[in-house]
C-alpha cells in the first residue's frame, strides 16, 4: 500500500509527500481552498466520503488526510489530480565545465550546487575565456572526455586533484600532465583553472538549421570565417562556480520520452543535457515545467526553487557517449514543438528546468520530493529577478560586440 501525509509549510501552503512502499509511487489526490480542522489553508483531500451509506444518498464530501477532518464539497478546488512531484532516478556531477560527467547516487547539495560540481574549467589560454562547448568547433570534444573524483569530495574538506579521463583511456590528473594531455587533445593551448574570473564571456554557436529563433544569446550571433554563426556572451558572475545560470538543472524522463515519441527516429537521452538530476514523474510530457515558481523538498533537507524552463543549445546536439551520439534532430523537435517566451532571454527551445539551492542538504537516488507551488507574488518575483540579470547579460554583450567592432575600424 502506498501513503501519503501532509505537513503545514510555514506560509501555509501544501507539501505532498508520498512514501514509496511499493512500485507506484504517485496516489491521486485534490486540494482544497476551503481551511480544514489542521488549519491548512490548502487540504489534501481524499475521495468522497461514501462509506456506509445507500448510493442514492451518498455525498461528495472528502476527507482531509491530514486531520481526518469532513469539509464540504461546494469548497473551491484550485487543483486536480495533485500528485507526488518526482522521485530522483539519476544524479550526475560535472567537475570540470563542458566535459564530461559522473553518476553518482548521493551527494551533499551546498548553497552554490553538488559537492565537487562545476569547480574546474579549462580556459583557452589565447582568448583568456573559458573554454565552452557551446562552440562545437573550438571545444565540443571536451564532451567526450570524463571528469571525475578518484575519493568522494566531502563537504569543507580539501578536494582530491581532480582526473579526466580521454577517449583513448589515458587519464590526466590535476597539477601533473592534464593540461598537456587536453591541450594536445583540443588542438590549442588551454589551462585548468580553479577560481572563477569577475566576467565570464562564452561564444554561442547559432544553428541555422536548428529551428532555433535568432533571439536571446544569438540576437547578435555573426558569420565568422569558419561558416558558424556565433555570438559573444557576457555571463555575470552569479557563483564561485562555472554555471550557466543556477547551481541546478532538473530533467524529467516523461520530457525525454514525450520529445522521443514526436520524434521516433531521434535519440532522445537525459544525459544530453546534463541535468544534476534526473527524476520520474506521475505526470506526462514536460511535467517539471509546471514547477516554476515552486519548491522541491527532498527528505535529507535539500530545498530548491524552480526559477525557470531550461533553452537548449546546439552542445545538446553533440556526441556526449558513444550511445549518444550526435543528432540535430532533437534540438529541431524542441524548437517546433517547445519554443517559448522566456522573460529577459528571448524565445528558447526548451527541456528542462533551472533551480536555485534555498536550503542545503542531501540527495540521493531514490528520494521522493515533494512540491509546494510558490505563491503568485514568489513567481513574479523569481521571474523579475532572472529578467533582470538576463537583460544585463545581454546589454553587456552588445556593447562587447560594439567594441570589438570600433576596434576593427
Amino acid at each position: 500500500m502506498t501513503g501519503t501525509s501532509t505537513t503545514a509549510a510555514p506560509d501555509g501552503g501544501d507539501l505532498l509527500r508520498t512514501v514509496p512502499t511499493r512500485p507506484s509511487l504517485f496516489a491521486p489526490a485534490r486540494l482544497c481552498s476551503l481551511q480544514c480542522r489542521c488549519s491548512l489553508d490548502f487540504a489534501l483531500l481524499d475521495p468522497p466520503v461514501e462509506e456506509g451509506r445507500p448510493a442514492d444518498r451518498r455525498t461528495t464530501d472528502r476527507r482531509c488526510r491530514c486531520c481526518s477532518s469532513r469539509v464540504r464539497s461546494s469548497c473551491r478546488l484550485v487543483m486536480e489530480n495533485v500528485m507526488a512531484a518526482a522521485v530522483v532516478t539519476s544524479l550526475y556531477r560535472y567537475p570540470v565545465k563542458s566535459v564530461g560527467g559522473t553518476a553518482i547516487d548521493r551527494v551533499h547539495v551546498e548553497a552554490t550546487g553538488l559537492c565537487g560540481d562545476r569547480l574546474f574549467a579549462f580556459v583557452d589560454v589565447e582568448s583568456g575565456s573559458p573554454c565552452n562547448a557551446k562552440n562545437p568547433r573550438k571545444y565540443g570534444r571536451m564532451l567526450l572526455c570524463t571528469a571525475y573524483y578518484p575519493d568522494e569530495p566531502v563537504p569543507g574538506a580539501p578536494l582530491p586533484p581532480v582526473h579526466v579521463r580521454f577517449p583513448d583511456g589515458r587519464v590526466g590528473r590535476q597539477g601533473d600532465d592534464l593540461d598537456d594531455l587536453m591541450s594536445g587533445f583540443l588542438g590549442r593551448r588551454v589551462q585548468l583553472i580553479d577560481t572563477v574570473p569577475e566576467k565570464l564571456t562564452a561564444e554561442f554557436t547559432w544553428d541555422e538549421t536548428s529551428g532555433v529563433e535568432k533571439s536571446g544569446p544569438y540576437a547578435n550571433a555573426v558569420q565568422n570565417s569558419d561558416g558558424d554563426y556565433v555570438s559573444t556572451v557576457v555571463l555575470t558572475r552569479r557563483s564561485s562556480r562555472f554555471v550557466d545560470l543556477t547551481p541546478l538543472h532538473i530533467v524529467s524522463m516523461s520530457s525525454v520520452r514525450h520529445f522521443q515519441e514526436l520524434a521516433p527516429g531521434a535519440n532522445f537521452d537525459a544525459r544530453r543535457y546534463r541535468p544534476s538530476f534526473v527524476v520520474e514523474t506521475p505526470a506526462a510530457g514536460a511535467s517539471e515545467e509546471a514547477w516554476v515558481g515552486g519548491s522541491l523538498q527532498a527528505p535529507g533537507g535539500l530545498r530548491a526553487e524552480v526559477v525557470m524552463v531550461t533553452p537548449r543549445c546546439v552542445m545538446s546536439t553533440l556526441e556526449h557517449a558513444p550511445d549518444v551520439p550526435l543528432d540535430r534532430t532533437t534540438l529541431r523537435t524542441l524548437a517546433r514543438h517547445n519554443t517559448q517566451d522566456i522573460p529577459g532571454f528571448g524565445r528558447g527551445a526548451c527541456l528542462g528546468v533551472y533551480a536555485d539551492v534555498a536550503q542545503e542538504g542531501a540527495l540521493s537516488v531514490g528520494d521522493a520530493l515533494e512540491f509546494r507551488a510558490g505563491s503568485p507574488q514568489e513567481v513574479e518575483e523569481r521571474a523579475a529577478r532572472y529578467e533582470s540579470s538576463s537583460h544585463r547579460r545581454q546589454r553587456e554583450a552588445r556593447e562587447l560586440q560594439q567594441r570589438a567592432a570600433g576596434e576593427v575600424q
